[in-house]
Parts: C-alpha cells; structure tokens; sequence
C-alpha cells in the first residue's frame, strides 16, 4: 500500500498575473499526475485549487512588495489546505505557482509542530530584502519572509505570527545566483544556515543529498523545491533560468533521500512555465519524476 497523499494545487504568479507559472498546476494535472500517482500504488485525494484573489501586478511602494494583500491570502489559503491534508493524515504535494507558497506550508507545519526544518532545494536563496528584488515579486524573498528579516508589515495578524523558521533549522541546496546577489548588494545566507551549492550536490549527490537531510530530518521538515534548481538543458520550461544546475538524476537522489524520512511532513514543487512547454515535453518528465521519488514514501 502506497502512501496517503493529498495534491494541493496553488495557481499563483507572484507577479500578479494570471500567466505562465500560474497556470503550471493545471498542465500537471492534463498530463495525468494524478492518475499516475494512484497508478503507483498510492491512495490520493485531488483538494483542488485554493481560492485566491484576482491578480494584482501592482508593486506596493511601502513593502515594496507586488500585490502584498494576494500574498497574504496566499499564504492563509495554503496553510488552510495543508492543515487539512494533515488532519486527513494524508501527506500535502502542493504544486504551484511559485516559490511563496511554501510560506503557507511553513505556517502550517509551524502551527501545529513548533520547531520546523526547511529542505530548500532551489536555484536561487530567494532572500531579498524587498526594497533590494528587481522586481519586487514574493518569489525572490520568501526565505527572507519565513526568516522574519522582512516583515508583513502590511497584515499585522500574518507579521505577529513570523518567523515561521529558524536560520538553524534552514538547509539550501542547489544554489547558483551568488552573482546575482552581489550585483544586486544582497548578502548570502551562507553562514547563517547549511548551503549547499549546485556544484557540490553534482559532485557527489549522494553524499549531498544525505548531508542536507540529515541536518533537518530529526524533527518535521518541509521539502521545498523550485524546478529552476535544474540546468537549462534538463529543464526549460522555468521563469529564471541561468548557467549551470542539476541534472534530474542528481535531483532525484535528493529528492529520494528527503521523501524517505518518515519526519518529511510535504512537499511543494513550483515553477513549472508551461507556456515554455508547448508540446507538454517537461509536464511529461515532471509527472514521472515525481511518481518515482514519491515511491520512496511506500512502506514496501
């Protein structure tokens, strides 16, 4: 008998429109995500969409932030979902949308577990302080969110409730946007928390893979991943793509390895842009890839 899942869809744009990434949650699904998951063998519920409010690609001058109210129902949608997945006793797959919804699955696990790690397997820290993002989008800061250094100013009952995450429960892996930072004068979080950057997880995966989850695996962790921490060539179908990354053979160590502990409570899987994927080439590689990991949550 397979795992109890329950997929949670999360069709945002922290851009504030209704395009691209948005849309990436709906692509999975065409491509027969979940009838592949109960294929395998697992007993999964679809919860559907959570609601959110229209798009908004305003960025706010005073948190500087781009639609910080549909931020805000974002993360209050996504931990209302995932704690029922979880009172379901049902393991939450939220597929998104972009990176800011692991806030809500943050929220969630915090609620109802106090101490929480983060697996954050990505391309980029997205820790930005929000005066310093280009583009003011959540998605370049929602790490800097969890952390408590930007406050939700804006929604006092959301920014009483930070920090949804200690730096010394945070592990990062897969990270190539150093240079980025240093053009944009943003510090790393390297020294703060374990990172773990993409050239030492394609040297040796494994060993990567293992280090990471074992320094977040002794109480419950979330399992982030941002499907932009892949190279170009393995993956095309992202909003941010630039040199280097991990190869899907990599990625799935890693993923076997998080997946695989009992103390992993959910993942969320974003950034999927099937705008850049006309023919459903990468929804295709996507589903399978996350048929298999998700076997290793199968108690046979």
């Amino acid at each position: 008998m397979g795992e109890r899942i329950a997929v949670i869809g999360v069709p945002s744009q922290s851009g504030g429109r209704p395009i691209g990434v948005a849309r990436g949650v709906g692509a999975l699904r065409a491509a027969g995500l979940v009838h592949a998951l109960r294929a395998s063998g697992h007993d999964v519920e679809d919860l559907g969409d959570v609601a959110l409010p229209p798009p908004d690609p305003a960025r706010d001058p005073a948190s500087h932030v781009v639609n910080p109210r549909g931020l805000s129902a974002l993360i209050r949608e996504v931990d209302r979902a995932v704690r029922a997945a979880r009172s379901q006793r049902r393991f939450p797959l939220v597929l998104g949308g972009d990176c800011p919804m692991v806030l809500g699955c943050l929220r969630a696990l915090r609620g109802a577990d106090g101490s929480v790690g983060l697996l954050h397997v990505d391309g980029h820290e997205d820790a930005y302080p929000p005066h310093r993002s280009p583009t003011g989008d959540s998605a370049d800061s929602e790490i800097a969110f969890a952390l408590g250094d930007a406050s939700m100013s804006w929604d006092p009952e959301l920014a009483v409730t930070q920090p949804w995450l200690a730096a010394d429960r945070l592990v990062l892996l897969g990270q190539r946007d150093r240079p980025d930072l240093e053009r944009h004068g943003v510090g790393s979080l390297a020294g703060r928390c374990v990172l773990i950057d993409a050239a030492a997880v394609r040297e040796d995966p494994d060993a990567a893979a293992s280090r990471a989850v074992g320094l977040v695996a002794s109480e419950p962790f979330w399992f982030h991943l941002d499907w932009d921490v892949l190279a170009n060539e393995e993956m095309g179908a992202v909003i941010f793509p630039r040199p280097g990354g991990l190869r899907w053979d990599d990625l799935a160590a890693v993923a076997r390895t998080a997946l695989g502990r009992r103390t992993c409570a959910g993942w969320d899987a974003g950034t999927y842009n099937p705008d850049r994927d006309p023919d459903g080439t990468y929804a295709t590689r996507i589903v399978g890839f996350i048929v298999e990991a998700l076997q290793a949550r199968d108690p046979r």
